[in-house]
Protein backbone atom coordinates (compact mmCIF):
# COMPACT_ATOMS: atom_id res chain seq x y z
CA UNK A 1 0.00 0.00 0.00
CA UNK A 2 3.00 2.44 0.77
CA UNK A 3 4.79 1.66 -2.75
CA UNK A 4 1.24 2.34 -4.48
CA UNK A 5 0.32 5.54 -2.86
CA UNK A 6 4.36 6.68 -3.01
CA UNK A 7 3.91 5.72 -6.83
CA UNK A 8 0.17 7.48 -6.90
CA UNK A 9 2.54 10.82 -5.32
CA UNK A 10 5.08 10.57 -7.92
CA UNK A 11 2.39 10.94 -10.41
CA UNK A 12 0.97 13.70 -9.06
CA UNK A 13 -2.23 12.28 -7.39
CA UNK A 14 -2.57 12.89 -3.45
CA UNK A 15 -4.27 9.75 -2.43
CA UNK A 16 -2.68 9.83 1.43
CA UNK A 17 -5.89 10.35 2.78
CA UNK A 18 -7.32 7.16 1.53
CA UNK A 19 -4.45 5.12 3.14
CA UNK A 20 -6.26 3.39 6.00
CA UNK A 21 -9.26 2.61 3.41
CA UNK A 22 -6.51 1.13 0.95
CA UNK A 23 -5.04 -0.90 3.82
CA UNK A 24 -8.52 -2.68 4.75
CA UNK A 25 -9.04 -3.47 1.25
CA UNK A 26 -5.46 -5.29 1.49
CA UNK A 27 -6.36 -7.22 4.04
CA UNK A 28 -9.93 -8.44 2.61
CA UNK A 29 -7.60 -10.35 0.04
CA UNK A 30 -7.00 -14.30 0.60
CA UNK A 31 -3.87 -14.37 -0.81
CA UNK A 32 -1.30 -11.59 -1.76
CA UNK A 33 -1.58 -11.20 -5.54
CA UNK A 34 -5.73 -11.33 -4.63
CA UNK A 35 -5.39 -8.10 -2.20
CA UNK A 36 -2.58 -6.64 -4.42
CA UNK A 37 -5.41 -6.85 -7.02
CA UNK A 38 -7.99 -4.90 -4.60
CA UNK A 39 -5.66 -2.47 -3.80
CA UNK A 40 -5.02 -1.62 -7.24
CA UNK A 41 -7.96 -1.20 -8.36
CA UNK A 42 -9.47 1.04 -5.54
CA UNK A 43 -6.88 3.06 -6.55
CA UNK A 44 -7.28 3.21 -10.46
CA UNK A 45 -11.01 3.59 -9.69
CA UNK A 46 -10.40 6.72 -7.76
CA UNK A 47 -11.90 9.85 -8.36
CA UNK A 48 -8.75 11.72 -8.40
CA UNK A 49 -6.48 8.94 -10.42
CA UNK A 50 -9.31 9.28 -13.33
CA UNK A 51 -9.35 13.15 -12.92
CA UNK A 52 -6.02 13.47 -13.44
CA UNK A 53 -6.10 11.46 -16.34
CA UNK A 54 -8.79 12.33 -17.75
CA UNK A 55 -7.76 16.07 -18.20
CA UNK A 56 -4.05 15.10 -19.45
CA UNK A 57 -6.15 12.74 -22.23
CA UNK A 58 -8.31 15.37 -22.77
CA UNK A 59 -5.79 18.06 -23.74
CA UNK A 60 -4.31 15.39 -26.10
CA UNK A 61 -7.13 14.88 -27.64
CA UNK A 62 -7.81 18.24 -28.60
CA UNK A 63 -4.29 19.29 -29.74
CA UNK A 64 -4.16 15.98 -32.08
CA UNK A 65 -7.54 17.39 -33.31
CA UNK A 66 -5.99 21.15 -34.12
CA UNK A 67 -3.38 19.07 -35.75
CA UNK A 68 -5.82 17.40 -38.35
CA UNK A 69 -7.49 20.55 -39.18
CA UNK A 70 -7.39 22.03 -42.67
CA UNK A 71 -6.16 25.66 -41.95
CA UNK A 72 -6.72 26.65 -45.53
CA UNK A 73 -10.50 25.77 -44.97
CA UNK A 74 -12.55 29.07 -43.86
CA UNK A 75 -14.61 28.75 -40.73
CA UNK A 76 -18.03 29.42 -41.02
CA UNK A 77 -21.70 27.94 -39.44
CA UNK A 78 -23.14 26.82 -42.43
CA UNK A 79 -19.74 24.77 -43.77
CA UNK A 80 -20.01 23.57 -40.25
CA UNK A 81 -23.35 22.00 -40.61
CA UNK A 82 -23.05 20.65 -43.62
CA UNK A 83 -19.76 18.90 -42.67
CA UNK A 84 -21.81 17.30 -40.24
CA UNK A 85 -24.65 16.46 -42.10
CA UNK A 86 -22.13 14.60 -44.52
CA UNK A 87 -20.12 12.91 -42.10
CA UNK A 88 -23.09 11.45 -39.82
CA UNK A 89 -24.89 8.42 -40.75
CA UNK A 90 -28.49 8.63 -41.88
Amino acid sequence: VEAMLASAQTAGVDLSSQRENLIAHYELGTNQNESRALVLREVTESAAVRDAHYNKAFVLVEYFGYLHRNPDQSFCAQSAANFLLRETPA
